[in-house]
């Protein structure tokens, strides 16, 4: 994955002048699109692709993975995409249980004015285990059960619900989780990172905004939560039990706690950049630190969204 990143922050860093000297060769674009189709596996789902995006739906009356393909080339003549479209073969294979996604893209290309990606819309049973690597693009999943594991250099991710935890490696892109059942662990370069989660959560971002509401109720799970930010703030929404010790630290910013009645609170610091809290009612351990960034702590009952 670190390759992905390095990529991810050679592309943010040289995107203005790239593009420039793109658009004025790579004159003309082209599509194509495809349609494939293959058996459930037993074991993983491995998605490769690596540029383009990935959206993955889940559908409860599949019987079989099905693939919407667009294959879009850009060159310096209608030709010349054409040609590229050709040569680029995307495949679904299936070996020892494990289905894979990926694509060849040959060997017959100006890598600095013409470009190829390849966009995928997938749809496949709930029980479907995932693990996705997109070197840049955006990926979408929705109602799969059985979890993910992400790698993506330069793009968003996107997650409407999800059971079964899912891990997140990320260079630049923000990540948005609107339901994730069973665990959270985000490793994020830059981007701004939200959603809903229960289960253990790890997040580790080097810059960007976080946001996330730990959810209750049985069903949902607990875990500890640990979010470590290098540049940004912090908004963690608890419920009223199902935590038990909290740390709170900042190396440049504030610390802003509303917390139920009953619950001890001690701010420690010479600018009170420390904030610790014990809930009587116990449960998992809480810690939050960002190096320059606020942050902010509430109850469920207080959060306006």
């Amino acid at each position: 994955m670190a390759t992905l990143k390095t990529l991810a922050m050679i592309l943010a860093g040289a995107g203005s002048v790239y593009g420039a000297a793109s658009s004025a060769r790579a004159e003309a674009e082209r599509t194509q699109k495809l349609v494939l189709t293959a058996p459930v596996p037993s074991g993983n789902f491995t998605i490769e692709n690596d540029m383009g995006d990935v959206e993955l739906i889940a559908d409860a009356n599949a019987t079989e993975v099905r693939a919407e393909i667009t294959k879009i080339a850009r060159a310096k003549s209608d030709a010349r995409a054409e040609k590229l479209l050709e040569e680029v073969v995307p495949t679904l294979e299936l070996k020892g249980g494990t289905l894979t996604a990926l694509y060849d893209a040959g060997s017959d290309r100006e890598m600095r004015n013409e470009t190829l990606s390849v966009n995928w819309r997938i749809t496949a049973p709930p029980a479907v285990v995932l693990r996705l690597e997109v070197g840049m693009g955006d990926i979408e999943i929705n109602g799969f059960t059985k979890g993910a594991a992400i790698e993506c250099g330069m793009g968003d991710v996107d997650i409407e619900s999800l059971s079964g935890g899912v891990e997140i490696d990320a260079g630049m892109g923000d990540i948005e989780m609107g339901r994730v059942e069973g665990g959270v662990e985000i490793d994020s370069g830059m981007g701004d990172v939200s959603g809903k989660v229960s289960g253990r959560v790890t997040i580790d971002s080097g810059q960007g905004s976080i946001d996330i509401e730990v959810l209750s109720g049985a069903a949902a799970g607990a875990g500890d939560v640990d979010i470590d930010s290098g540049m940004g703030d912090i908004e963690l929404t608890l419920p009223e039990q199902g935590w038990g010790e909290l740390e709170a630290s900042v190396g440049m910013g504030d610390i802003d706690a509303k917390l139920p009645a009953g619950v001890e609170l001690m701010k420690e610091g010479k600018d009170s950049d420390v904030m610790r809290a014990k809930n009587p009612k116990g449960g998992p351990k809480v810690t939050l630190s960002s190096g320059m960034g606020d942050i902010n702590i509430r109850q469920s009952k207080d959060r306006v969204d």
